[in-house]
């Protein structure tokens, strides 16, 4: 059965003008986080008018939040519904990616460090995200819990917290010195020292830095 193809004719060239315009973005609010930025500066790195951009976003806070939505689809894809080894497994498979797009990671600092006051923009956004994802962990440690599977003095809520803020740590640090190992690794030996069975879900990876 032939794949479904893409947009042809002008539908195809809105969504590669929306896509350069959003790659923009991403990169002008990583250099200068969201409230420093402005269209002009997104415009001139995208190579398009200020009025071509405004008849696709008509608005900083619409660009926002169209960078957010295609950040959304690309990390958040796929994760199993069920608590256990898998949600874990996935998880870290979610970090190796960000590991091979520094720029979503360097994206994501600087829109999560601005965006703790609740009058920005995307404060909502990530205050759910943070909930949604330590409640993920909780369900995924509760159930390796009441299988006996999970070797620790500490509640899964204890847990959840302390994974989240770990691989946010890891990132920053990472971020700084290229040079470190992977957080993708060192995650995956935390989780291994609590989950045992962790070590034969998920396949192991060298975690070194890559060059």
């Amino acid at each position: 059965m032939a794949g479904r193809e893409g947009p042809r004719g002008p539908y195809a060239k809105t969504a590669a003008t929306r896509d350069r315009i959003l790659d923009a973005a991403e990169a002008v609010f990583a250099e200068n986080g969201f409230l420093a930025s402005t269209v002009k500066q997104v415009a001139a790195r995208a190579e398009i008018s200020e009025r071509g951009l405004v008849h696709h976003f008509p608005s900083k806070s619409e660009l926002l939040t169209g960078v957010l939505a295609r950040q959304e689809e690309r990390t958040g894809a796929d994760f199993p519904a069920q608590g256990d080894l898998r949600s874990l497994g996935a998880l870290i498979e979610q970090q190796k990616w960000l590991e091979k797009s520094p720029n979503t990671l360097e994206l994501q600092a600087a829109l999560i460090a601005e965006s703790t006051s609740p009058s920005h923009p995307a404060h909502a956004h990530f205050a759910s995200r943070y909930e949604m994802l330590h409640q993920y962990v909780v369900t995924a440690f509760q159930s390796l819990a009441d299988q006996g599977a999970l070797e620790s003095s500490l509640s899964p809520e204890d847990l959840a917290s302390g994974f989240v803020a770990l691989s946010d740590g890891l990132h920053l640090q990472w971020l700084f010195n290229r040079d470190k190992p992977l957080p993708s690794g060192v995650l995956q030996r935390f989780l291994e020292s609590i989950v045992p069975g962790l070590r034969s879900a998920t396949a192991p990876e060298e975690d070194a830095a890559t060059p």
